[in-house]
């Protein structure tokens, strides 16, 4: 091998690239960033590649998105600035491989809760994108994609109905058609948002599209189609169908059974609560979108599973990072609203007070939208008045319940 490096690197430096390139593809990420990493040598250390060229922001860029799938965002980061750098100084700003290394960044700043870094990412690749692709490509879906996730975080649906909607009209419009495995998730998060609207007819078509298109590509006791039939139930419940949600929460139910219970009993325990609830007509109405995507994490009323959330919940926060406020600000909510289920009154306070003052000591952090912070309020605020509510106690239910109102 240190003869093929001496007299043919470029060559070596190309195998090397077409290798993980191809470990990408199957999905072996570890071999492909090896391989990747080879080849970077070799251009670097061997060839002595100028630091401008081009070719390196494509080996940068490729490298930075598989640290990105390894959800090592630090090293992800580093490499995708150096692709960045290089594009910008020697490429013109609408380069294809310019928009994919902004969406790439855009992705490692949402996963470290750069929010605002991350749309001004996502809008400037749409921007390269759309000029230089046209309206149906379905890079322009992604990024599309990508954006509404932002805005639901934000709680801003008709943006993130927006944005969702138009990659759904773009990838059925590329080469791609009916048969792209994104078709289905975008169609489900739809239905979720269409739900939280109160559009229950939209809601139930879009989603029982979705359920064909994951009918077509995906074992028949995948989680997914759980998650699926989950939803469905509950749109049909809010139409007031009873029989045919509980035949849905029976069927995601049966799913769980096979794809979750072994790996994930606590989860499982949600899912067969649910089917409880609807048949004793106690099935938990979201007020939010944040609430109707949260119900798998949701206080139920199983002694038992509120113990397991509480135990997850409390593990999670020892283990998120200090900067993670917004799901800091989540899991207190959720460990008050238990504790306010198990009548321990006293923690459920300390949980929710401890998230007021959270929010107070990072009200003005530039690292989130005021929207997304304040969504989280407006949890923490009803579950308190819910609280107040439980001890009968109506004249600080009304106060809170205020703040709430003046919330959301």
């Amino acid at each position: 091998m240190a003869s093929n490096i001496q007299t043919s690197p470029k060559l070596l430096s190309h195998t090397y690239n077409q290798i993980a390139l191809v470990y990408r593809d199957k999905g072996n990420n570890r071999l492909a960033l090896e391989y990747f990493l080879k080849a970077l040598h070799i251009e670097k250390e061997i060839l002595k590649t100028n630091q401008y060229q081009p070719t390196l922001a494509t080996t940068y860029n490729n490298i930075g998105e598989i640290y990105r799938q390894l959800d090592d965002y630090e090293n992800a980061s580093k490499y995708l600035h150096k692709a960045l750098d290089i594009r910008l100084k020697g490429t013109v700003s609408t380069h294809t491989d310019l928009a994919a290394i902004y969406n790439n960044l855009g992705v490692v700043y949402q996963k470290q809760n750069e929010q605002k870094k991350a749309l001004e990412a996502f809008e400037k690749a749409l921007e390269i994108d759309t000029q230089v692709l046209g309206d149906n490509h379905e890079s322009l879906a992604v990024t599309h994609n990508n954006i509404s996730a932002i805005y639901r975080d934000m709680n801003d649906l008709a943006r993130a109905l927006y944005h969702l909607e138009t990659a759904l009209r773009t990838l059925l419009r590329s080469q791609a058609g009916d048969n792209h495995v994104d078709i289905a998730a975008i169609q489900y998060n739809i239905g979720m948002i269409q739900l939280t609207l109160g559009n229950h007819i939209k809601a139930l078509k879009i989603t029982q599209k979705a359920l064909q298109n994951q009918l077509k590509i995906l074992p028949e006791s995948h989680e997914k189609l759980a998650h699926t039939y989950f939803l469905l139930s509950h749109i049909c419940q809010k139409q007031q169908n009873k029989s045919t949600a509980l035949e849905y929460i029976e069927k995601a139910v049966e799913i769980a059974r096979i794809s979750i219970l072994l790996h994930n009993k606590c989860k499982f325990e949600v899912f067969q609560c649910q089917l409880d609830l609807l048949k004793n007509d106690q099935f938990h109405d979201g007020a939010t979108f944040q609430e109707v995507r949260a119900n798998f994490l949701y206080s139920p009323d199983n002694p038992d599973l509120q113990n397991c959330l509480l135990s997850n919940y409390y593990e999670e926060l020892t283990q998120i990072s200090p900067d993670d406020i917004e799901r800091r600000l989540q899991l207190l909510n959720n460990m008050g609203s238990v504790y306010s289920k198990q009548e321990n009154y006293s923690m459920a306070m300390k949980c929710f007070n401890e998230a007021i003052e959270l929010y107070i000591q990072n009200q003005t952090s530039n690292r989130y939208f005021p929207q997304q912070l304040e969504s989280s309020m407006i949890g923490v605020y009803y579950s308190m008045s819910r609280v107040y509510y439980r001890q009968e106690n109506w004249t600080i239910r009304s106060i809170i319940w205020k703040r709430y109102l003046n919330w959301h």
